[in-house]
Order: structure tokens, then C-alpha cells, then sequence
């Protein structure tokens, strides 16, 4: 197309122009205009006489023939790009695919939105309709599953304190076992065994007695390694009876 525009379009706009005054001073008093026109626009339609005013018509028909030839181009390149898409869709590779028979349909109604009212409405498709998925809104189930995360993050934190605060405690413990602690065991150990290094006691007492402390100390092993400001937010430590 520009093979066509340029060479006859150039000729008239420069031929005969603002820009090729020899006697400018006679010429701008007889077309009542004192504008010179230099450079790339002497190429230009600006660079046109009114006394040569004619020439536009050229522009004119220029402009018609490259809009007629841009609009035939389009046409012929989405014919070619239909029969394309096409091939593509109608082949086996595709329609083996759940995405080349799925269709997503929204702005439903509230009293269409069921299984039955949903395949009389489409099942005029060929083929028919094998399928129906109704999305529902689960903004409050996301949010009960935002706040159960949190919970759970709060729960491993105060788990976390709580095992970290027991080894302290632990070493603590240790440290103080090594200075001589281990001689009050002793001596505890040597005034309550028995025969043969047994303990004089009844073992089912000794078996009761350890229960019963676990019932009553079952709760306190959170008050003691755990601060309230550790614990999760609702957290209460229930001793149990």
C-alpha cells in the first residue's frame, strides 16, 4: 500500500508548495499568508496552496483505499485464523479434554441453581449434559478454617514454650543434682528398702500412691512450665480429680 501512497501523494504535496516560494514576498501578499513552511513538512498536505486546494481529493481517495485495504486484510487473516481454530478444536487430541466440554455459566438465578432445573435448561447442547457443578459460597468455612489455623499456631507455640521451658527446668535440676544431692538419695533409698534392696512398703500402696499423684498434679504441669501470657487464648488448665 505504501508503494501505491507515496509516490503519488509526495509529488503533490511538494510540487507547486508554501515551500518553494522564489518571490515569497508577492506570493504571501496575493494568498494572504506570510507562513513559510520548511524541513520534512513540505512533504506534508500543510505545504498545499489554496489555490491548488483541488489536490486534496487525492488524499481523499487515498484515505478510502488504505481503510478499504486494512478492513480486507483483517477480514482474510480471521478467516484463516478460524479455519485454524477450527481444525484445532474438532481434533481428537481436544476433545478428549474435560476443558473442551466444560463451560462455565454465571449470574444464575437463586431458584435455578439445581441439578434438575440446570439440565433442562441445557440439555439441548449436543450431546447433552453428563455433569453439573454449582459452585456455593464458602466464606464462612474459610474463615473457620482461618481461625482453626490460627488456634493450631497458637497451640504449637505454647507447646513449644512449654517443652523448652521444661529443659530448663530439667537442667536446672541436674545442675543441682551434681553437687551432692545424689548422697540424700542414697540415704533416703538405704532407710526404705527392704529384703534384698526392695522397698518396705506395699507395692500396691506404692502403685496407688503414684496414681494418685498423677490425678492431682495431672493439670499443674502447664501452671508450672507455662505462663499465662504462653498459653493460647481460651487455654485453661483443669486439674483433674
Amino acid at each position: 500500500m505504501a508503494a501505491l501512497v507515496v509516490p503519488v501523494l509526495i509529488p503533490l504535496n511538494y510540487i507547486d508548495g508554501r515551500g518553494h516560494q522564489l518571490d515569497a514576498d508577492e506570493r504571501a501578499a496575493k494568498d494572504h499568508g506570510n507562513a513559510q513552511v520548511t524541513g520534512l513538512d513540505t512533504l506534508a498536505w500543510g505545504n498545499i496552496r489554496p489555490s491548488n486546494a483541488h489536490r486534496y481529493w487525492a488524499h481523499l481517495v487515498m484515505s478510502i483505499l488504505t481503510i478499504a485495504w486494512v478492513c480486507a486484510l483483517f477480514f482474510y487473516e480471521m478467516r484463516a485464523y478460524i479455519k485454524v481454530r477450527q481444525t484445532h478444536l474438532t481434533s481428537a487430541d481436544h476433545r478428549s479434554r474435560p476443558s473442551a466440554a466444560t463451560i462455565l455459566v454465571d449470574s444464575i438465578p437463586a431458584e435455578k441453581c439445581n441439578d434438575s432445573e440446570l439440565r433442562k435448561l441445557f440439555n439441548h447442547f449436543p450431546g447433552g449434559v453428563k455433569n453439573i457443578w454449582i459452585n456455593r459460597d464458602f466464606s464462612l468455612l474459610l474463615q473457620m478454617i482461618d481461625r482453626r489455623d490460627t488456634i493450631v499456631q497458637q497451640l504449637e507455640a505454647a507447646e513449644t514454650t512449654l517443652i523448652r521451658n521444661a529443659h530448663y527446668a530439667q537442667q536446672s535440676r541436674r545442675n543441682r543434682g551434681k553437687t551432692g544431692d545424689w548422697r540424700q538419695l542414697l540415704r533416703g533409698n538405704s532407710k526404705n528398702t527392704g529384703i534384698h534392696g526392695t522397698s518396705g512398703k506395699d507395692p500396691d500402696t506404692h502403685e496407688l500412691q503414684n496414681t494418685d499423684f498423677e490425678k492431682d498434679n495431672s493439670g499443674r504441669v502447664w501452671e508450672e512450665f507455662l505462663s499465662k501470657s504462653d498459653r493460647p487464648m481460651g487455654w485453661r488448665c483443669v486439674a483433674k480429680s
